[in-house]
């Protein structure tokens, strides 16, 4: 099982990121993992929002990862968190983008995404 002390950061912070945006409205299939090589042979980790005749890129930084682990650390890490393990509230809030989501709400309402379109 994947802890937050076991896994890559950067793709922990992309899955709170995610989380963020979900708890904003976005659905699971609007909101993509995007990785790509940099020059300095890292994996650059973005998270891409595409919904309402619109495109964000949140690029969220940069791992020691190839492309393919970074992907299958992501994998790893949604189903454990589907299975109900190993997410943390605590983790949650600590979080670089749970910190700096009233930047993201201004972000995206400046870009004319409508929020909590769909939140219950």
């Amino acid at each position: 099982m994947l802890t937050a002390t076991t896994m890559d950061p950067i793709v922990l912070e992309w899955a709170y990121a995610r989380e963020v945006m979900r708890r904003l409205g976005f659905l699971p299939d609007e909101l993509f993992f995007a990785i790509h090589k940099t020059r300095a042979d890292e994996t650059l980790v973005s998270l891409i929002l595409r919904t309402q005749d619109k495109i964000f890129t949140w690029t969220i930084g940069t791992t020691k990862l190839s492309s393919a682990d970074a992907r299958a650390t992501y994998e790893e890490l949604c189903a454990s968190w589907n299975e109900g393990e190993g997410w943390s509230l605590e983790g949650f809030q600590a979080s670089e983008a749970y910190r700096q989501k009233i930047a993201l709400i201004s972000a995206l309402q400046g870009r004319g995404f409508r929020l909590n379109s769909r939140a219950s």
